[in-house]
């Protein structure tokens, strides 16, 4: 399954993460969560991404993001680091975000699609997506401490968040404290941002 985004150029930079206009930047406008721990300042490879199409219509990469591509896993001549790879608008691309740096953006194959026609999102989360859950519930119910939430409710809420598809019995409560570590460390972060 992936996800397909009409890109309106009037509207670039979308946020401030990557380079404005940026695969980043398009993909987190659009719902597509992509892993960038540095923040989209090329200083990591966490936002590793492979275009299956399109390749040629985004800007040379610079020495600095084939440096740190260098270090990313599953390295491909079509590589590039989703923060610093800006299309020019000649071309629809199709990119690949592979298994491993896929956040909210879990899909049921191996890829998750940023093209430049059509309509719609989909995402698929499971049990085991706890930091994708946490950033869900931090966002949905902002102003609850995730440590006054039992289980029995923060099981219920995350059975509700638009996008989950695991069975609600596939839960044990070493996964319900993930999620919950993991969300109250968004909401720390929140807070100190504050």
């Amino acid at each position: 399954m992936g996800v397909t985004v009409t890109v309106e150029p009037d509207r670039i930079p979308f946020g401030r993460t990557g380079l404005p206009g940026s695969l980043l930047d398009i993909a987190l406008a659009y719902g597509v969560e992509i892993d960038h721990a540095c923040g989209g300042v090329c200083a990591c490879c966490t936002c590793h991404v492979i275009v299956k199409e399109g390749f040629g219509s985004l800007r040379p990469a610079t020495d600095q993001e084939e440096d740190m591509l260098d270090n990313a896993p599953g390295l491909t001549t079509r590589s590039r680091l989703a923060c610093q790879a800006v299309p020019d608008g000649t071309s629809n691309l199709v990119v690949e975000v592979p298994a491993w740096n896929r956040n909210l953006a879990k899909e049921s194959d191996s890829h998750a699609e940023v093209t430049g026609t059509g309509p719609g999102a989909r995402f698929r989360l499971g049990w085991t997506d706890s930091e994708s859950i946490g950033r869900l519930l931090l966002a949905s119910r902002p102003q609850v401490h995730p440590l006054s939430v039992g289980f029995t409710d923060l099981h219920a809420w995350v059975c509700a968040l638009p996008g989950f598809g695991d069975p609600p019995d596939a839960s044990n409560e070493a996964r319900l404290e993930a999620i919950q570590m993991a969300w109250l460390k968004a909401y720390a972060a929140q807070q100190q941002h504050a």
